[in-house]
């Protein structure tokens, strides 16, 4: 059991696809690792910042990012390739409201 995290390069930052945790490793702090591995890898290329997406209200998500050192972007703060994200996002059915980008400075 174990876990995968995939992200890429985006408008010039290291932006997390996705993250997923076996359902028997979770709470045990792989997650926390897998992004924390991942922010270090990213910010030895040079990469200044890491973005993502994901859902603003549920516990595992928005709040566990936060807790490692991402904020929520207000809707001024947005790139445009992370306003065109929330709007496919809200395209492909997401909830009005529910999803959020998110930033973490690196360095």
């Amino acid at each position: 059991m174990g876990g995968f995290l995939a992200a890429t390069e985006l408008a010039g930052n290291f932006h997390i696809r996705e993250i997923s945790v076996a359902l028997g490793a979770q709470g045990q702090g792989l997650g926390r690792a897998l992004i924390e591995t991942a922010l270090c890898a990213a910010q030895e290329r040079g990469f200044a910042a890491a973005t993502l997406t994901t859902f603003r209200n549920v516990p595992w998500n928005a709040p566990f990012y936060a807790r490692l050192g991402f904020r929520a972007l207000e809707q001024a703060e947005l790139t445009p390739v992370l306003a065109t994200i929330l709007a496919e996002e809200l395209a492909h059915g997401m909830p009005e409201g529910s999803r959020c980008a998110m930033f973490c400075p690196l360095g």
